[in-house]
């Protein structure tokens, strides 16, 4: 449906009890340095010819280039507790941040549409696991 002021959103038409797995977040993994070469027009000079056949191949499937279905996974460190924690107060590059893109409709799911609520309106909590929602290994 849409949802104004974010474009497409699901709703969820009952009440779904707390603790319930609604889906999975799927889509292609992008370093951080990918996602800003591929998505911040100031750092466009840096693309890489594989930035550059990613962007031909999105275009050429009439797929959009916003950047606004990007989601940001702080991965566990090996480097002890406190680090890895994606980008710093500063702005600063930490290399143990992920992002999931879930713009192309090719490679992603339902989900990408879920919009969130931080806070104490948060109504979603995101959770990484190993396996898909139907017990399969991912």
């Amino acid at each position: 449906v849409p949802v104004e002021g974010k474009g497409l959103g699901v709703v969820a038409n009952e009440r779904i009890p707390a603790r319930t797995t609604v889906g999975d977040y799927r889509g292609e993994i992008l370093t951080e340095d990918e996602k800003d070469r591929r998505y911040i027009e100031s750092k466009s000079h840096l693309r890489t010819p594989v930035d550059l056949a990613w962007i031909k191949s999105r275009q050429e499937r009439g797929q959009t280039l916003t950047g606004t279905y990007l989601y940001g996974v702080t991965m566990p460190s090996s480097r002890g507790p406190g680090s890895g924690l994606g980008i710093g107060m500063g702005g600063t590059h930490q290399p143990d941040r992920i992002y999931i893109d879930s713009e192309d409709e090719d490679c992603s799911l339902w989900t990408r549409f879920i919009n969130h609520a931080g806070g104490r309106s948060a109504n979603l909590t995101p959770k990484s696991i190993h396996e898909s929602w139907d017990g399969n290994p991912r």
